[in-house]
């Protein structure tokens, strides 16, 4: 299987009898969520639009992975090819595929399709000039779309959690590999390890997210011939000594374990370690995701707190006293949301996981419905039961006036 498909996440300890092949450092990691109209130009066959059309890349948008970051990411590379494109640079490089030991051959074109995005180029599967990179091929395991052979098909479908990577090592190469993340599956069982990876592994992540992230050395490291678990991290950085098999933890792993399996790993913990000796691991990570922090603040203020949907009927308070609630976009902001009051609600946290993972229906504000107190309601479907958003009359004031502009 290639590429790093989790539907949860798993760390999983290397047994002792394992021996490792030969790791390589991880510099730096460059992420994107793919959206439902990604999915569908990637599969889209021939014939299925008049004229053609649509996208043949994976775009990544250079407000979240600035043309520097860029730069600085194929500083180096082996056998890289520089140009000036159009808006901007463009490069040609050699691209590994996780898992695929005859992926070398390749060779990927990434550009500056325009100043707000780099793309990588051809990546679709039934043109004839694609040349999709194998670790993010449907052959190779990658998800498919359940409609591509409906030429018919909407822009939707993409999996929940869907990314692909590119991770630059400190020996100069390019690997390209992928997974899937849901938060509601994700088990943890080292903090650390967690903390390593928390900007990828974000459950707030929505489609066309993207993100860049950068490691010291001995942080992280790629074993590019393991398609299920690529990833390790050294729990023991810092000491002159390399970590033994029991420190290190594979990152981004779908296989089951048993029972005694995950028993066996729990207890060993519980008893090897010791908290207090612990040694310090260090991290660069940069993160690029910035969120209007303030205006979720002062919702959530507006609200008391409490859902728009069910009040405070499943919510809990934290230690401070209040309830525990958070910030939804209507409209994603891979798709173009805006990341503002006018396209946020505040919800209970299992209703806010509803609306990214359940079948959701009837969100447009087209058909709200005003009350006589000034408020404002709309009602959608989750799963087929109805339910009611509610908007504050100031909160749906600052909705309608940027509407009617």
């Amino acid at each position: 299987m290639v590429g790093c498909t989790v539907y949860g996440l798993l760390l999983e300890n290397f047994s002792p009898v394992f021996q490792s092949p030969p790791m390589k450092d991880v510099q730096h990691i460059a992420y994107r969520f793919l959206t439902g109209t990604d999915f569908f130009n990637i599969y889209k066959q021939p014939g299925t639009e008049a004229g053609g059309g649509g996208q043949t890349y994976i775009d990544f948008p250079t407000g979240a992975i600035s043309i520097e970051k860029w730069e600085d990411f194929f500083s180096g590379i082996t056998d890289l090819e520089k140009s000036t494109a159009t808006n901007g640079p463009q490069w040609i490089f050699p691209i590994n595929s996780i898992g695929l030991t005859d992926s070398a051959k390749q060779k990927l074109k990434m550009y500056a399709r325009q100043p707000t995005r780099i793309v990588a180029s051809s990546q679709s599967v039934f043109t004839s000039r694609g040349d999709r990179i194998l670790a993010w091929h449907p052959d190779n395991e990658f998800p498919k779309n359940p409609e591509w052979p409906n030429p018919m098909q909407e822009r939707s479908g993409v999996p929940r959690g869907l990314a692909v990577f590119l991770v630059r090592t400190l020996n100069n190469e390019i690997w390209a590999g992928w997974f899937m993340n849901g938060s509601e599956h994700l088990l943890t069982q080292n903090e650390a390890t967690s903390k390593l990876l928390s900007e990828i592994l974000d459950s707030e992540n929505e489609e066309g997210d993207a993100g860049f992230l950068s490691f010291d050395k001995g942080i992280l490291m790629l074993d590019e011939a393991n398609d299920k678990v690529p990833f390790i991290t050294e729990v023991t950085v810092g000491s002159a000594e390399p970590a033994s098999t029991t420190q290190r933890q594979r990152v981004f792993s779908n296989r089951q374990r048993s029972e005694e399996e995950i028993t066996e790993m729990l207890f060993d913990d519980d008893e090897d370690q010791d908290d207090s000796s612990a040694p310090m691991e260090k991290m660069i990570v940069v993160r690029t995701k910035r969120r209007n922090k303030r205006a979720v603040s002062a919702l959530k203020e507006l609200y008391g707190h409490k859902c728009q949907i069910t009040g405070d009927e499943f919510l809990f308070k934290k230690r401070d006293g209040i309830f525990y609630t958070e910030a939804h976009h209507l409209i994603p902001l891979g798709k173009g949301g805006a990341d503002s009051p006018r396209n946020m609600i505040i919800l209970d946290p299992r209703v806010h996981r509803m609306l990214h993972y359940a079948d959701v229906e009837g969100i447009d504000l087209s058909n709200l419905q005003e009350q006589e107190d000034g408020s404002a309601t709309l009602e959608i479907k989750i799963n087929g039961d109805s339910y009611i958003i509610t908007w504050h009359p100031k909160h749906i004031e600052h909705v309608k006036k940027f509407e009617d502009s």
